[in-house]
């Protein structure tokens, strides 16, 4: 979860958006529109996530103040809290892996829970 320092609605998207614990990719196993499969992106097991790499980048990179940590759960979640901050026009922290390599081309989009 995300403490907000300053109340505005882009950073209560920010904060819900960290409140990621999963992805998957929504995709048709065929061309009827009934016929819908999921496959995960990760599991967040420890090989995998030292694999991919998980890195925060915060609002600092432009001069911002905002704070954010990631953790692995024992349950196979990524926890992902801090604190945003919109002094100095700051106001985001993301969670980017630059190791995933996936081909979604058959997929219809992602599914974030």
């Amino acid at each position: 979860m995300f403490r907000m320092k300053n109340s505005s609605a882009l950073v209560t998207v920010a904060a819900i958006f960290g409140s990621i614990v999963g992805l998957s990719p929504i995709a048709r196993a065929d061309k009827s529109a009934a016929s819908w499969r999921g496959q995960s992106l990760t599991e967040f097991e420890p090989k995998e996530n030292e694999k991919l790499g998980w890195q925060v980048v915060n609002d600092g990179v432009m001069g911002g103040l905002s704070e954010g940590n990631i953790e692995f759960t024992d349950e196979g979640t990524m926890k992902f809290t801090g604190d945003l901050s919109l002094k100095n026009n700051g106001g985001f922290s993301t969670v980017r892996s630059d190791r995933v390599d996936l081909d979604l081309s058959d997929d219809l989009g992602l599914l974030l829970f």
